[in-house]
């Protein structure tokens, strides 16, 4: 097994990876076109004795604030209602797919091609892998993003 392989894989995953951001990236530019704005929205507490928690909605791109309540999971779903009652808000999470990991190389065991892409998914550092794959960091980050 040579180095060569691993660099063609680790490449493999971060063109997988500039795929699937740029088509994130296409999906929030369409939605805005389309006059829709992207949310990220959920709990941010935990439940109390109450039986209620702490939920928020806040615009993807900018992070503001658009709405918020300390309710049971029925009540945000109203106030959620009330605050776009004409249903402009997209969730981010319908935008954000998983990273595909390429098929294994031949010549690549399949279970370091796992390790690798566990390792780029959580560990790796841009400026490191940009200096071994001798390629510029800039690429590297926007490839790597997400």
């Amino acid at each position: 097994m040579s180095e060569d392989l691993v660099k063609v894989y680790v490449r493999q995953w971060l063109s997988s990876n500039e795929e699937r951001l740029d088509a994130y990236d296409k999906a929030m530019a369409d939605l805005a076109a389309e006059g829709k704005t992207v949310v990220a929205m959920g709990q941010i507490g935990f439940h109390g004795d109450d039986g209620k928690a702490d939920w928020e909605v806040r615009e993807q791109r900018t992070g503001r604030l658009l709405a918020s309540c300390h309710d049971t999971y029925d009540g945000f779903t109203a106030v959620m209602a009330e605050a776009d009652p004409d249903g402009r808000w997209v969730s981010v999470d319908r935008l954000r797919k998983p990273p595909v990991a390429p098929e294994p190389i031949p010549g690549l065991p399949e279970s370091l091609c796992e390790v690798l892409v566990e390792w780029l998914e959580s560990h790796a550092d841009p400026d490191e892998l940009a200096d071994w794959l001798d390629e510029p960091v800039e690429a590297m980050e926007r490839r790597m993003r997400g």
